[in-house]
């Protein structure tokens, strides 16, 4: 009975130290683990950082951070910022952060470069390289040709991110259908989409003056992973 019960506070401990981190309210007292933040994007990495500061009556120069800590009823600021003092573990603590926003950083840069390395390979036909480095098989297919037709409109250089989902895409309404081209990503999912998703917004119905047929409307997406620093194609997906 004592070694279940002790094995139930190891269990409990484990999960403790497990859950991911929504505060710090006891960064102070606590020191975080790897554990508690593997889930975590670099935006709300640097959001706990700022927290810590915040504690301590912080004046943030960007008024987004500013009016954030102002709707909390524990937040108070101070004249001088240079008056606040660190306890070891809070500086402990933000070293923690500021290496796993370093990393995530890093990651971010080498996802996008494996992108563009993907793009130019397929723009260019490199059935090589797609083959050896995306385990992606060029067959010139009706499907791979509209893929040609996404990579040709991304602008890798101007994805943007929220947290862990990061998006470029752009619609097309050539006065006949509206088209999706884009790619998302989401942690360590990446698709590129081409959505025929419409008419165009100048038709007034489907009536005797288009041909455009409802029918006709698909979807399509590629399917790849980013892991162990490589980007690797997984599946096709059809809809429509």
């Amino acid at each position: 009975m004592k070694f279940i019960f002790i094995l139930a506070l190891f269990l409990l401990s484990l999960a403790t130290s497990a859950q991911q981190l929504s505060d710090c309210v006891s960064c102070s007292r606590e020191k975080i683990s790897n554990a508690q933040i593997k889930t975590k994007s670099a935006d709300e990495l640097r959001l706990l950082v700022n927290e810590i500061y915040a504690r301590h009556g912080y004046r943030f120069k960007e008024s987004r951070y500013q009016d954030y800590f102002e709707s909390f009823n524990w937040y108070s600021s101070i004249s001088d910022n240079q008056n606040i003092q660190l306890n070891a573990l809070e500086k402990q603590n933000i070293a923690v952060l500021q290496q796993q926003i370093t990393f995530l950083t890093s990651q971010r840069f080498l996802l996008t470069s494996l992108l563009k390395s993907f793009q130019t390979a397929y723009l260019s036909i490199n059935s090589y390289d797609l083959q050896t480095q995306f385990q992606f098989k060029y067959t010139a297919t009706h499907e791979q040709k509209n893929l040609f037709a996404v990579l040709e409109k991304l602008d890798l250089n101007d994805i943007n991110w929220y947290k862990n989902k990061g998006l470029y895409e752009v619609t097309v309404d050539n006065g006949y259908v509206k088209i999706n081209y884009g790619v998302r990503i989401n942690g360590q999912k990446i698709h590129f989409i081409y959505n025929y998703r419409e008419h165009s917004q100048i038709m007034e119905d489907f009536d005797i003056f288009t041909s455009y047929r409802s029918e006709g409307e698909h979807y399509i997406e590629w399917e790849f992973e980013y892991y162990n620093n490589e980007l690797k194609f997984i599946r096709m997906n059809v809809a429509g």
